[in-house]
């Protein structure tokens, strides 16, 4: 009775390990095709990644560059508004100069 009992549960554990080694080689085998997957994923995320940090620098040197180009605007319009205001008082002083010598000497009738 015992060897009996001792040769069915050898059998149950042979049938088990049997069963657990097809699963086991069954799983390895959807793991290799998932594994390829996912070295793929990397190598395109690590591009992408690599990509986005070239844009962010490539963006970064423009807004230097465009910020560079503001301040000189800026300067060059200061310096015409000079121009401008120094040509106004020329202007104004001009038209004074004109009315000064209109009054001591007017034209005659």
């Amino acid at each position: 009775r015992d060897l009996h009992s001792t040769t069915q549960s050898y059998k149950q554990l042979q049938d088990r390990e049997t069963r657990l080694a097809s699963d086991l080689s069954y799983a390895q085998a959807q793991l290799f095709p998932i594994r390829k997957e996912n070295s793929r994923l990397l190598r395109e995320n690590h591009g992408l990644h690599i990509d986005r940090v070239r844009e962010a620098e490539t963006r970064q040197e423009e807004r230097m560059q465009h910020e560079n180009s503001i301040r000189q605007l800026e300067g060059q319009l200061r310096e015409t508004q000079l121009l401008l205001a120094a040509k106004d008082e020329v202007v104004v002083s001009g038209e004074r100069e004109i009315q000064r010598i209109k009054e001591v000497s007017p034209l005659p009738p």
